[in-house]
């Protein structure tokens, strides 16, 4: 039924919410407050709500009012995911107006911001006057986006963590996320938007030190994915107001933007959001046509460079520098002396710290290398941050740094140490060299980094020029002369450097001594540059190589005589020299036959071979030419199998891109597929991206359900808990008020009984005392009640007089009013009289001037009519006319032109009592039908006014025709 209860109460609520809806600003305003007062918060967040969803209220200052009070109601019930919404609503609703929407967003950060401060203090019990520092106290608090699960409260309750960590979980944790939470919505509100691209930059570098000073690293993760979901989007979106990538404050303000976010990076020591930050930086630089300024181009080289050294790229690291010195000798007005300075010797010490081999696992662990494949895609990239096409050898950043003329600029107290590592030969006078450039490095905070690579660059080159000079060495002597370095670190280097080929050397525990390899028995080493031109490795031990190779030599010319002086004693050989000589004699006359006869079986044995090479190259050849062919047909086979799979993956990369566009507009979208690289999207196809993202809809779904049930369960077993507790201790309490009342019920009870004997006792003698003055009380009664009276009736005498005179007045006054609208009436019906007839004037006058533009109109009428009657004549007059037929119609006369003449209504009639009856015409219209309204021309428009006239002009016309 329409009328039902239900129905009518659902009409009353939506009326109440149409008007909370066209609510004015102002009158919103002052509820809200009033509401805020009286501790209503939740519905005074929603009629300022209800303001900004409002399309109706234009922007004012007042709308700005009301969404700042909404965000401070927000603020107090920690409601963040209403004043995300309540900003969406004022942006729409200030389209016209950036400045304020900027303006209230700063007021909500804010807001946030002193919310936290008052958190911080209240957990730490400080002072409002003592300074805030969270880096002596950090946040016991992992993920402050991750709620708290029962058993998390259970382990919480158990656990051993202090006072601290509990108030931080309770006091500080939610205004932590609140925190976190505002400058994700300010972000998201304000990105790829022209206008608000300033805001954009300031709130990013605002949520970067909130993140440093807090040390909220999860959070610092998920903001740098947004960020670079937000690049993604501007590349890929297009409407009005987005960002222009191509102008120059666009592309400074974002390159800007991600070296702070790179600096905060490593401030939390989060490496691999450093080394994507930059490579979202190096992408920006190629993917625009415009260079970014020396300062930035100096920053950007800077922040890799610290990069690099912190992943052990010591090449890199060097490479960096010398691209940033180039920088400053580009531009070096832009430029202080200091910072050149520190630039120069940042290059030499990058430089020369650079290892002998290219892989030292003293310097970097042998396990950070991976595959091969793997190790080239990552020199590439780095390549790429740098913008290098190979990666250069130690060689070649020495020559560079050469060319740069390096040495001019750098600390005088380092000049000395390209000299000492590069050029002098002085092994046992190298440590006390280098004693005092460690001393000046440990000084400085930019250098003292490079301490302990220059330990292990200077105990490679002392090991490498003692090898030049001893062939065995104690290890006292060793760690004697590198006193910088203990015995155990001097052997692990030696080690490391005899696997990786730089040194060849044996440790030998027993005599605890090292002993240097000769030339002859080591390999091609791949080392750094030689200090020394002198051959002490060239001459050791050359006699004895000869010798070793000649006796090898003269056993495989002649082993038989080689092996028989072996075998033969000295005396032996000395007793037979005679016939020895005699048959050696012999032996050398038969030597030429036998040489030509071996010299012809060799020629032989040569022609035979030359033959067999032969053909084997002919069949070696033939077989190459087919195994051409063969692979020319596979590598054709290949290439368009290639290209089909490469037009294949291209479309198949365009529907995942599309399909996954679609799903980032969801925020399981953006979670799931937000964080994905373009070689992680390449694998994918179409069906896994719908696969994945069921399963992820199925899992946040399960999860959510999951949740829900926890809650149930949670909130069950408590209320259960609190009633198995409660029962005892209310049966006792009901007991316990049973027994009260019951005593207090009982006590009442006698005391009222009490009470009522007692009063009814002094009733009864009041009673008695009262029946004297019965008599009295009436009389006195009766006295009063008659001087009441008297005094009534002149009361009413007085109304009643009063009345009449009243109601008199009121004849009066109706009389007055009907007098005064009898003369309205008359007046306003003289002045309708006046207006009929001023229009029955008009109305006259416009009648006249119709009667007028119809005469002309006539007037020109006849005109035409006398023309056509003139050229009817005049081609009537050449036409051939019978005679004249007895009894016949009459016929025309040619001279009667008068007869096509127009008669206009008006004289018609004098013309009829002029002429006469008996003149009429042929043509019809002269005669009596004159009297019409117009002649009988029954060709043209004109016809005859009365029917009589009208029918004498119809016989006429057709009496002519028949003639």
């Amino acid at each position: 039924s329409p009328f039902s209860p239900r129905k009518s109460k659902e009409k009353r609520k939506k009326k109440s919410m149409n008007r909370i809806s066209y609510m004015k600003p102002e009158a919103a305003l002052r509820s809200a407050a009033d509401l805020r007062e009286t501790g209503k918060v939740k519905l005074a967040i929603e009629k300022l709500r209800s303001v900004l969803l409002n399309r109706r209220n234009p922007w004012s200052n007042a709308t700005e009012e009301v969404a700042q009070l909404f965000l401070d109601l927000c603020l107090e019930t920690k409601s963040g995911n209403v004043a995300k919404d309540g900003l969406h609503q004022y942006r729409t609703l200030c389209h016209s107006n950036s400045t304020s929407f900027e303006t209230v967003v700063q007021y909500f950060l804010d807001g946030s911001k002193k919310r936290l401060e008052v958190a911080w203090r209240e957990s730490r019990n400080l002072g409002e006057d003592e300074e805030i520092d969270p880096s002596t106290q950090k946040v016991d608090v992992e993920d402050i986006e991750e709620s708290e699960t029962p058993e998390s409260v259970l382990l919480a309750a158990v656990s051993a963590a202090g006072s601290q960590d509990r108030s931080d979980r309770v006091m500080l944790a939610p205004w932590l996320r609140y925190r976190w939470e505002a400058f994700k919505t300010s972000l998201d509100l304000l990105k790829n938007n022209a206008k608000y691209e300033k805001a954009y930059h300031k709130v990013a570098s605002e949520a970067c030190d909130f993140y440093v000073k807090f040390d909220r690293r999860q959070e610092f993760r998920r903001f740098c994915t947004n960020m670079r979901n937000h690049m993604q989007q501007a590349h890929i979106k297009s409407y009005r107001n987005t960002i222009d990538l191509t102008s120059e404050d666009t592309f400074l303000a974002q390159i800007n933007t991600r070296l702070t976010m790179v600096r905060s990076a490593y401030k939390l020591d989060l490496w691999q959001e450093s080394f994507q930050g930059m490579e979202e930086i190096n992408n920006l630089i190629k993917s625009s046509s415009m260079k970014p300024t020396p300062k930035i181009s100096a920053a950007y080289y800077l922040r890799l460079a610290k990069i690099f050294w912190r992943s052990q790229d010591y090449i890199f690291h060097a490479v960096t520098w010398q691209k940033l010195f180039s920088i400053i000798l580009a531009h070096p007005k832009d430029f202080k002396v200091d910072e050149i300075r520190l630039a120069a010797s940042s290059v030499l010490l990058s430089t020369l710290a650079v290892p002998i081999a290219k892989k030292d696992t003293s310097i970097k662990d042998v396990d950070t290398y991976p595959l091969p494949d793997a190790q080239a895609r990552r020199t590439s990239r780095l390549c790429g941050l740098v913008n290098i096409s190979a990666l250069p050898n130690r060689e070649d950043l020495v020559k560079e740094m050469k060319l740069m003329n390096v040495m001019m600029y750098v600390d005088n107290e380092l000049k000395d140490l390209y000299s000492v590592l590069e050029k002098d030969f002085s092994p046992l006078q190298m440590s006390k060299k280098v004693e005092p450039l460690f001393k000046f490095l440990s000084q400085r905070q930019h250098f003292e980094k490079y301490i302990t690579a220059f330990h292990y660059v200077v105990i490679m080159r002392l090991l490498k020029q003692l090898s030049q000079i001893y062939t065995t060495l104690r290890l006292e002597k060793l760690v004697k002369w590198i006193p910088f370095c203990k015995q155990s670190q001097i052997e692990k280097h030696i080690i490391n450097a005899v696997k990786d080929q730089v040194l060849f050397v044996r440790l030998c525990h027993k005599t605890n001594s090292i002993k240097f390899l000769p030339p002859s028995f080591q390999k091609k080493v791949e080392a750094g540059p030689q200090l020394t031109n002198l051959s002490l490795e060239q001459r050791n031990g050359h006699l004895a190589c000869i010798a070793s190779r000649l006796r090898a030599v003269a056993a495989m010319v002649d082993p038989d005589s080689f092996n028989l002086e072996k075998s033969l004693p000295y005396t032996t050989t000395t007793k037979d020299i005679g016939a020895r000589i005699a048959a050696e004699m012999k032996l050398l006359r038969q030597r030429p036959k036998q040489n030509e006869a071996r010299t012809e079986m060799l020629e032989r044995e040569r022609d035979q071979v030359d033959q067999q090479v032969t053909d084997l190259a002919k069949q070696k050849e033939e077989a190459e030419k087919e195994r051409i062919i063969r692979e020319k047909e596979k590598a054709r086979v290949k290439t368009e199998m290639a290209l089909k799979q490469q037009l294949e993956d291209e479309k198949r990369l365009v529907l995942v891109r599309e399909r996954i566009q679609g799903f980032l507009a969801n925020e399981i979208g953006q979670t799931l597929f937000g964080s994905l690289t373009e070689e992680e999207v390449s694998k994918l196809c179409v069906e896994d991206v719908d696969k994945m993202m069921l399963e992820a809809a199925r899992k946040a779904e399960e999860k959510k359900i999951q949740a829900i049930r926890n809650k149930e369960i949670r909130a069950d077993n408590m209320e259960r808990a609190k009633r198995e507790i409660e029962i005892p201790m209310l049966q006792e309490k009901f007991k316990k008020a049973y027994d009260s009342h019951v005593r207090r019920t009982t006590k009442n009870h006698q005391e009222a009984v009490e009470t009522g004997v007692k009063r009814h006792a002094r009733a009864l003698k009041l009673r008695d005392k009262l029946r004297v003055i019965i008599k009295q009380k009436e009389r006195f009664v009766s006295e009063i009640l008659e001087q009441r009276t008297k005094q009534h009736k002149v009361a009413l005498a007085d109304f009643e007089k009063k009345f009449a005179e009243y109601k008199k007045f009121e004849q009066a006054q109706k009389e007055i009013e009907e007098r005064k609208r009898l003369e309205e009436e008359t007046r306003n019906r003289i002045i309708n009289q006046k207006r009929h007839e001023k229009e029955a004037i008009e109305e006259e006058r416009r009648q006249e001037e119709e009667e007028a533009k119809r005469i002309k109109e006539e007037a020109e009428e006849r005109k035409r009519h006398e023309r056509r009657s003139e050229n009817a004549n005049r081609s009537s007059s050449e036409r051939y006319v019978p005679p004249r037929r007895e009894g016949g119609s009459v016929q025309r006369s040619q001279t009667d032109t008068s007869s096509n003449r127009y008669v206009p209504p008006s004289r018609r009639n004098e013309g009829e009592s002029r002429r006469g009856d008996g003149y009429s015409s042929s043509r019809g219209g002269r005669g009596d039908d004159r009297g019409g309204d117009r002649g009988g021309y029954r060709g043209g428009s004109y016809r005859g006014g009365d029917r009589g006239d009208d029918r004498r002009s119809d016989d006429s016309y057709r009496t002519y025709n028949r003639s």
